[in-house]
């Protein structure tokens, strides 16, 4: 019986062994530590995937209000650079009002930019696919554009590129063909930060998927 015990026990030993390694996550090296305002998000790593959960409401961006409170992961670029990302489609935020957002995040100085997936309950927004914000923390204003595309139910690419003080702004369903919007005549630094963020001002947890995340730097 004992020897009978041994033998089990070596085995379970050698599956142990041979289980595969956890993937390399290229969300590990080069990053700043996850922001997590109010302690109670996730941040999963798998290769190159990274899963930000958000129990519910209350996770925004008050960008004006000089609070910042929903969940992001950000690295430092300088000069030019190409970011992309592609997005979940898990966007399905419930009750009567607020909104789950998802996308990139781009930091400098005082403004913040966001190129984001959305689905807000708001009745005159409910067509809004694509949100693009340009904001000044604590300051009033800003730049604010919405768009139908990409759809719902399916995956999309978002992608910023950076070319002095000039950025390019596209979003894409295949990672192939993309839809542009310029934004000039900003005095940007040399040094910015940038990554993902996930928002939820609306009830339900909100899970989103974060992939096939590119970043270059033209002419190095």
């Amino acid at each position: 019986m004992r020897c009978s015990t041994i033998l089990v026990l070596s085995a379970l030993s050698a599956v142990t062994l041979a289980a595969p390694a956890p993937k390399p996550s290229v969300w590990r090296t080069g990053w700043d530590r996850p922001v997590d305002p109010s302690r109670d998000c996730r941040f999963d790593y798998d290769g190159d995937k990274l899963t930000i959960t958000v129990p519910g409401k209350n996770h925004g961006l008050d960008v004006m209000g000089n609070r910042l409170n929903a969940p992001h992961l950000l690295r430092e670029v300088r000069g030019d650079f190409d970011i992309q990302i592609r997005v979940s489609e898990n966007f399905r935020p419930a009750g009567n009002e607020g909104y789950h957002r998802a996308g990139l995040l781009l930091m400098y100085e005082k403004t913040v930019l966001r190129v984001q997936r959305t689905a807000s309950l708001a009745e005159k927004e409910k067509d809004w696919r694509l949100y693009i914000g340009m904001n000044s923390l604590g300051g009033k204003g800003g730049l604010t554009d919405v768009n139908p595309n990409p759809p719902v139910g399916i995956p999309a690419y978002l992608r910023v590129e950076r070319r002095g003080h000039r950025f390019e702004v596209s979003s894409s369903e295949d990672g192939k063909k993309w839809t542009q919007r310029c934004l000039t005549g900003y005095k940007l630094p040399e040094a910015i930060k940038v990554g993902v963020v996930a928002e939820a001002t609306a009830d339900g947890e909100f899970k989103v998927e974060f992939d096939q995340f590119k970043l270059s730097r033209p002419g190095k």
